[in-house]
Parts: structure tokens; C-alpha cells; sequence
């Protein structure tokens, strides 16, 4: 209603009735209005940090990275400190697969939020992207116990070993990944996976075949397992 009445209204500021729409909107979910919000707010204001930052979030929401990238550099003209907007310009930026660049926020985001788990994965998968493999892998053995990462980190720790010819290590890589609880069906399908694999390499086929079966019986015909089970 505000933003309705503002424009001939003096005792209404235009600027905070966009503004506070947006907000409003961004916090009950609701995407659309949002963007409206904060569009209209940046006609007024166009270096305002808070409708910058909202906007390049909601761009990055929308999986639209080379959108909210530019969006939040203007945020962060503004406020290079602010730890959320470093955050989502590292994430638009790793999602966008400018891997270097990324790395630059999302060290920033840390410092700013040395508990954000997300952030340093979201580090280790650029350095790991930027052939930064020693660092990376740090990083993802230093996350494997996490309730959340720690499924996706171990397979990243086990893919790396296995590429610097660390079988054994990968086996264990492997299995702690799959001792977690409510992992993605994805990532836990691609951990029995690559654990298979790793187990014929090392040759224990008995228990190769044992994981195969199980990947089997969970995803008929996940990738080559039928021929592998056959083979072996």
C-alpha cells in the first residue's frame, strides 16, 4: 500500500517503502515482489549496499551466477567487509567456474566467518578446480567428520588419492564418507562407486563385488556396475 501511496505522497520516503517491500518480501519467501522491491529502490539509490547485496542474492538463488555477479561487486564498492556478500560473490563466481577469482571472496567471507564450513568447501573445491590439489585435499580431509560436508569432502579426498596413486587411502576415504547418516543418494551412489573401483585395484575383488551388488540393488544399472559384477 505504501509503495502505492509514496510517489505523491511527501511525507512518504519512496526510497524506504521499496526498500522495506523488499525486505518484507525476501524474508516470507516470496521472490518475485522481492526483486520488484529492490528494483524500484535502485532507481532511487543505485549504490545502496542493502538493495545491491538482496538483489545479487536473489540472482544467485535463481542460479542466474553472471547475473549476481556484477550486482554484488556494486554491493561491495559499498561495503568491502560485509561477510554475506563476500560470500555470495565467492559462490557466483565458483558456480560460474571463475575458480581464481572466487578463491579471493570466499578468503575474505572466511576471515570475516572462520566457522562457515560451507565457505571453506566451497574453497577447497576451487583450489581442487585451480589444480591446487595439495591444498584442496587439506581442506576436504579436514571436513570428512562434518554431518553435512563430510560425504562429499571424503569423496573429494578419495578421487584426489586415487589420482596421486593412494589406493589404500582412498579406501579409507571412501568408507568414512559412507559411515555418515542421510547422504545424498547421489554422492553416496558415486562414494560405492568409486569405492568398487578402488577395491579392484587393490585387489579385493570379494569385497569389489560385495559393493557392487549393494550399488545394485539400491540403483539398478548405475553406470558400468551390471559389467563389472559380470567381469569380476
Amino acid at each position: 500500500i505504501l509503495v502505492g501511496l509514496a510517489p505523491n505522497n511527501p511525507k512518504l520516503d519512496e526510497f524506504d517503502c521499496a526498500l522495506r517491500f523488499g525486505v518484507a518480501a525476501i524474508k516470507t519467501n516470496r521472490i518475485q515482489e522481492a526483486t520488484k522491491g529492490f528494483l524500484m529502490a535502485r532507481k532511487l539509490k543505485p549504490s545502496h549496499f542493502e538493495v545491491n547485496y538482496n538483489l545479487g542474492y536473489i540472482c544467485y538463488l535463481q542460479k542466474e551466477y553472471e547475473k549476481a555477479i556484477p550486482i554484488l561487486k556494486q554491493a561491495l564498492l559499498t561495503d568491502t567487509e560485509n561477510a554475506l556478500a563476500n560470500r555470495y560473490m565467492g559462490f557466483s563466481l565458483h558456480k560460474a567456474h571463475k575458480y581464481h577469482e572466487a578463491l579471493a571472496y570466499l578468503k575474505k567471507a572466511l576471515d570475516l566467518q572462520p566457522d562457515d564450513k560451507e565457505v571453506l568447501f566451497s574453497m577447497a573445491e576451487c583450489l581442487f578446480e585451480s589444480g591446487a590439489v595439495d591444498r584442496a585435499l587439506k581442506v576436504f580431509m579436514h571436513l570428512r567428520p562434518d554431518p553435512q560436508l563430510g560425504p562429499q569432502s571424503a569423496l573429494y579426498s578419495g578421487i584426489i588419492h586415487v589420482q596421486t596413486n593412494q589406493a589404500d587411502k582412498a579406501v579409507i576415504d571412501f568408507d568414512i564418507g559412507l559411515k555418515h547418516e542421510n547422504i545424498p543418494a547421489d554422492i553416496a551412489n558415486e562414494l560405492r562407486y568409486k569405492l568398487a573401483v578402488t577395491l579392484i585395484k587393490t585387489q579385493d575383488i570379494a569385497r569389489a563385488i560385495t559393493v557392487l551388488k549393494e550399488i545394485q540393488r539400491l540403483t539398478p544399472g548405475y553406470k558400468d556396475v551390471p559389467a563389472l559384477i559380470v567381469r569380476y
